[in-house]
């Protein structure tokens, strides 16, 4: 594939990456300087995520990204992330597959503008929180968060049953660290199931 070609390609990928954290509202600190085509910061889960773009880069499609908050981004469950420097990058020859996957995992952890519904249920002697309107897989699977793990994908109904209401003591440690991830958390004691099928469906795309 020609230089020519390859710039071209690059060029409509950061357009889209803009367009993206335009969405997101980003805040744009440099539109271009010496090589790089521009700069954002974005608060997010993990603190402060600073997003740079590069003009060029050999023959990848590049996101460069940083976390500056280390308190926040060294428990980050994220093999991509370095636990030292912060740095969290995209890099892939396919552009649609680097968008792609800088795009879910951007939007995975960018700070609530609205609450999210939360169940703490006690579970095994340990507490979980349920999301119950938050489908994570084509399987139905809702997100849940524990101290251990943090994130992962809950069968809602199988908890449920073998499980019981957290009270406020016994989860208030957990409360504590989803908000300082950045949720904004709005306790719920059962699930909606309504909203909970609109979410499936959407994850399915149906």
């Amino acid at each position: 594939m020609s230089r020519k070609i390859v710039q071209k390609r690059q060029k409509t990928f950061i357009k889209k990456v803009i367009e993206f954290l335009t969405k997101l509202e980003a805040q744009s600190i440099t539109p271009e300087i010496d090589g790089w085509i521009a700069q954002f910061t974005i608060i997010t889960r993990i603190g402060l995520l600073q997003i740079t773009l590069p003009k060029e880069h050999d023959n990848l499609f590049t996101v460069f990204c940083k976390f500056m908050d280390k308190e926040k981004y060294s428990i980050f469950n994220s093999v991509r992330v370095n636990k030292y420097s912060g740095k969290w990058n995209f890099h892939s020859v396919d552009e649609d597959f680097c968008f792609d996957q800088f795009e879910s995992e951007l939007n995975s952890i960018v700070i609530d503008q609205y609450t999210t519904d939360v169940i703490f249920r006690k579970w095994k002697g340990e507490i979980i929180a349920l999301l119950p309107h938050e489908v994570c897989d084509r399987s139905g699977s809702v997100t849940s968060y524990m101290h251990v793990g943090q994130h992962s994908g809950a069968n809602y109904s199988h908890i449920v049953r073998n499980s019981t209401l957290a009270t406020e003591e016994e989860y208030s440690d957990l409360k504590k660290e989803m908000e300082h991830i950045g949720y904004n958390i709005r306790i719920v004691k059962k699930q909606q199931y309504g909203r909970y099928i609109k979410d499936f469906n959407k994850v399915r795309g149906n």
